[in-house]
C-alpha cells in the first residue's frame, strides 16, 4: 500500500489577499494547472505570510469496490532550520490529513516520520470495519521541500495482505487508491483466501475416485514449506489414477483437482457469485511434476454462474461445467511457470453449452490434472502439483508501480495469448 502525502506551498501575497485552493489533478499535474476541480476561498489577511498545505485523505477505494481506511496514524514534522522550527505531531482522526507548514530554508530540510501505532482496516458495504494485516514497506522516515506552487510527492507503502496498495501522484489532495489484487500467497499458513475485497472462501480438493489424492477431498487443505527457501506453497499430490476413459458407472475419468471458492454464504457455505470486473484478469505461480513415461494434461479453468449447475450455486441447466480457461498437456516435468491471463484469453473447453464469459459472477478457481489415455496402467499416473502467488491483475491505468513477484525457477513470466495450451507458454 502506497499512501501519498502532498505538501503545497501557498504563497500569500500583499494587498491584503490570499488564495487557498484544493486542487485535484492528475499524474503529471504542474504547479496545479492542469486542474478538474477547483474550490477557491479569497481571504482577506492582515499580514504577508508564506506557508504550505500538507494533505493527505486518508480513505481508499479498490479496483473491487472494497473501501479502506488508515487509523491512529500519527505523524512527525520536524523543520530545525525554519524560523520558528516546526517539531510537531499530527493525527489522522479525520478522513482528511491537513496541516500547514513554513517555506522549506533549503531542499530536503523536513522530515516526515509515521510513528508506531497505525492500522490499516477495510470497511464493509455494513460500515462495520476490521483490521488487515499490513506492515510498513521501507522507511518511516522521510525527507521532504516545501517550494512555492510545486507538488512534492512523498510515498508510504504498505503491504496488506500480501497485497501493496498505493496512491496516484500528481495531485494536491491525494485520491487514494488501494490493490487489493492478492488471492492467496499462502504465508498466512491456513487453508481460506486471504480475506480482503470480500473474499471469504477456502481451499478444497477432489478427483474421480480412480487414485489417492493428498490431501484427501473434505479434508484440509493447508499450505507446505517444500524448500530451504522456507516460502510456503499449496501442495497436492497424487498416485494411481486413471488415464481419461469412460468408467463402468458411465461416468470419465478426469483425475484429481484442487479449487477454490471465491465468495460463499457464512450461513451455509454455499458459493455466491463473486464480481471481478474490476480487474483484468489474474496471474499465479504452478510448478507440475509427473513421470516422465507419462503424459499429464493440466487444466486451470474459471467457473461461472453460466457454466455451474444450479444445485452448485449456479443458473446451468444442460450442458454444465464447461468452464473457462488454459489447458492443454504440459511439454516436460517438471513444468514451472509464473503466468497472468487476461478475462478475454480465457476459453471454454466445447463440450458444453457455449457462454459469455462474465467477469461480475466467477464462483471459482480450479486446477485440475488428468492423464490421457495412452494404454499405460493406472499406477503409472502420478502427479505433484504446487500453487503459489495468486492475485487478480489490475487494470494498467490504476495499478500502482510495483514489483511484480519472483518468476519461478526457469520460466519467465508470460502473458497468454487467447486460446493458449501450456505448450505454447513454455516456447
Amino acid at each position: 500500500m502506497r499512501l501519498e502525502l502532498v505538501a503545497r506551498r501557498c504563497a500569500q501575497y500583499a494587498g491584503n489577499a490570499a488564495l487557498s485552493a484544493l486542487l485535484w489533478c492528475g499524474a503529471g499535474c504542474l504547479g496545479g494547472r492542469d486542474v478538474s476541480v477547483l474550490d477557491a476561498d479569497l481571504t482577506p489577511m492582515d499580514s504577508v505570510a508564506a506557508t504550505g498545505t500538507l494533505q493527505l485523505p486518508l480513505t481508499a477505494a479498490s479496483p473491487s469496490g472494497a473501501a479502506y481506511r488508515l487509523r491512529n496514524a500519527h505523524f512527525a514534522i520536524t523543520n530545525p532550520f525554519v524560523e520558528p522550527p516546526v517539531e510537531t505531531v499530527v493525527s489522522g482522526d479525520s478522513d482528511v490529513l491537513s496541516v500547514e507548514l513554513p517555506l522549506s530554508a533549503f531542499a530536503f530540510d523536513y522530515t516526515i516520520a509515521l510513528q508506531d501505532g497505525w492500522a490499516l482496516v477495510e470497511i464493509g458495504p455494513d460500515g462495520k470495519d476490521h483490521q488487515v494485516a499490513a506492515t510498513l514497506d521501507g522507511a518511516s522516515a522521510q525527507s521532504f521541500t516545501i517550494k512555492s506552487a510545486r507538488v512534492t510527492p512523498i510515498t508510504y507503502q504498505f503491504v496488506a495482505e500480501g497485497t501493496r496498495i498505493g496512491t496516484g501522484t500528481g495531485s494536491v489532495a491525494v485520491r487514494v487508491t488501494v490493490d487489493d489484487t492478492a488471492i492467496d500467497d499462502f504465508e498466512d499458513g491456513d487453508g481460506d483466501l486471504i480475506p480482503i475485497a470480500g473474499r471469504n472462501g477456502s481451499w478444497f480438493t477432489f478427483n474421480d475416485g480412480t487414485g489417492i489424492e493428498t490431501p484427501a477431498p473434505d479434508s484440509p487443505v493447508l499450505p507446505e514449506v517444500l524448500d530451504a527457501s522456507a516460502n510456503s506453497v499449496l501442495h497436492v499430490t497424487g498416485q494411481n489414477f486413471s488415464p481419461a476413459v469412460a468408467l463402468p458407472d458411465g461416468g470419465f475419468a478426469f483425475g484429481a483437482g484442487v479449487g477454490v471458492l471465491l465468495r460463499v454464504d457464512p450461513e451455509n457455505q454455499r458459493a455466491l457469485p463473486y464480481d471481478a470486473s474490476g480487474y483484468d484478469g489474474m496471474r499465479f505461480d504452478t510448478t507440475t511434476s509427473f513421470p516422465a513415461t507419462t503424459q499429464l494434461r493440466l487444466s486451470f479453468l474459471v467457473a461461472t454462474s453460466a457454466t455451474t449447475p444450479v444445485e452448485e450455486g449456479g443458473t446451468c441447466s444442460t450442458g454444465c461445467s464447461d468452464d473457462f480457461g488454459i489447458f492443454g498437456v504440459l511439454p516436460f516435468s517438471p513444468f514451472s511457470f509464473s503466468s497472468s491471463f487476461s478475462w478475454d484469453q480465457l476459453t471454454q473447453q466445447g463440450f458444453g453449452t457455449p457462454v459469455a464469459f462474465d467477469p461480475k459472477t466467477i464462483l471459482a478457481f480450479k486446477w485440475i490434472v488428468a492423464f490421457p489415455d495412452a494404454g499405460q496402467g493406472a499406477s503409472a499416473n502420478d502427479f505433484d502439483l504446487q500453487l503459489d502467488n495468486m492475485s487478480f491483475t489490475a487494470p494498467v491505468s490504476s495499478a500502482p508501480p510495483a514489483a511484480p513477484p519472483p518468476a519461478m525457477s526457469g520460466a519467465p513470466e508470460v502473458p497468454a495469448p487467447p486460446g493458449s495450451s501450456w505448450a505454447e507458454l513454455a516456447r
